[in-house]
């Protein structure tokens, strides 16, 4: 029996059990729906398969999560997110922190789903779990190791989200306020990212992504205050991004001076700040304290002056969930009305999202 098939059986009788315990009969729940009774009726003896237009039309009628009618016998349990890692808590109400966990959670549960159905499931291991953090020396020799065990050399990384997703770690993004910038918590087993599409600067969104991770993979040692933490977590992701290896042979030795033309170039090469860069010279030694006030002064000159501090070219977006859901689509295991509940959109706008559905005759 085909996937597709299965799904069917699944649909039909999940739908006859929902329509009987709201003790609707076909008309009424028909009537509710906006569909015809004959509507209804195809769809539980499997002869039509509904849009998904429709399926969303049953769910609201009975009050019922789109999901209900397609998850398999023994799916993945409702999950929870714990050890939450959130700095903005003073900054988000109550309110909107709990939807951004309900939406994260939701996300989390479909990506699980279309796994399952692609049999694409990744599992994440902590390449530097054996290590005790409690020093800015600790968190940049984390950093070091895990660019060797995830063999990234001394390179400029030019996906940070591609990268997690592909380790196994489900990011998610939402659109809030740019106070929010993101928090990193695990739900059972699997680590979880969320990040903000408000911010702009990718930049901005490349150093927070790995400060989560920082939450994620750092095994901190009893007793430090979340400050302290925050500034590891921070060392550790500029680490990743501009290796002290690297900072040495952009700029070639100790310096006095520098040109913004040199800052824009290793910024659009690194998708790391330019304060941030600055900060890293004076930490790999490159320059001296005194040097580092100088070339901040500078940049607070040339940011009021309005001067182009160039931009990384960049892009970093989750892709996992449109890569497993466009797979499935193109290999027919799955249909395009599970495919736009499981994207949460509708099937007009999936086809425009994915060109060449039509060339497969996908519907």
């Amino acid at each position: 029996m085909s996937i597709e098939n299965i799904y069917r059986i699944s649909f039909k009788s999940r739908l006859i059990a929902a329509r009987e315990m709201a003790g609707y009969s076909m008309q009424e729940l028909g009537d509710k729906a906006g569909l015809s009774k004959q509507a209804i009726s195809k769809f539980e003896n499997g002869i039509l398969s509904p849009s998904s237009d429709a399926v969303i039309r049953l769910a609201n009628a009975m009050n019922l999560s789109e999901d209900y009618f397609f998850k398999e016998e023994g799916a993945e349990p409702n999950i929870t997110l714990a050890s939450i890692s959130l700095r903005e808590k003073k900054k988000l109400i109550l309110n909107e922190f709990e939807i951004i966990k309900k939406d994260t959670v939701d996300y989390i549960m479909r990506e699980i789903e279309l796994e399952k159905i692609a049999d694409n499931k990744l599992y994440f291991k902590n390449p530097i779990a054996d290590l005790s953090i409690k020093s800015q020396k600790d968190a940049e020799k984390a950093a070091k190791q895990l660019r060797k065990k995830w063999n990234l050399g001394n390179v400029q990384i030019p996906n940070v989200v591609d990268l997690l997703e592909n380790k196994g770690i489900k990011v998610y993004e939402v659109e809030r306020s740019e106070n929010f910038e993101g928090f990193a918590a695990w739900a059972g087993t699997i680590p979880v990212i969320v990040i903000n599409k408000a911010i702009k600067e990718v930049t901005r969104i490349r150093f927070t992504t790995l400060h989560e991770l920082g939450h994620l993979v750092l095994q901190f040692i009893e007793n430090l205050d979340e400050k302290t933490i925050e500034r590891l977590c921070d060392t550790f992701s500029g680490e990743l991004l501009f290796p002290t290896e690297a900072v040495i042979i952009e700029f070639g030795g100790k310096r006095t001076k520098i040109s913004i033309e040199e800052l824009k170039n290793i910024k659009e090469k690194y998708g790391f700040s330019i304060s941030a860069i600055i900060l890293s010279a004076l930490k790999s030694n490159i320059i001296d304290s005194e040097t580092y006030d100088d070339w901040k002064r500078n940049y607070n000159q040339w940011y009021n002056e309005k001067r182009d501090f160039g931009k990384y070219s960049g892009s970093e977006k989750p892709q996992r969930f449109n890569k497993l859901l466009y797979t499935c689509l193109i290999e027919g295991r799955i249909s395009l009305g599970k495919a736009s509940v499981l994207a949460k959109i509708n099937e007009g706008e999936l086809k425009k999202h994915f060109h060449s559905l039509e060339r497969y005759n996908i519907n």
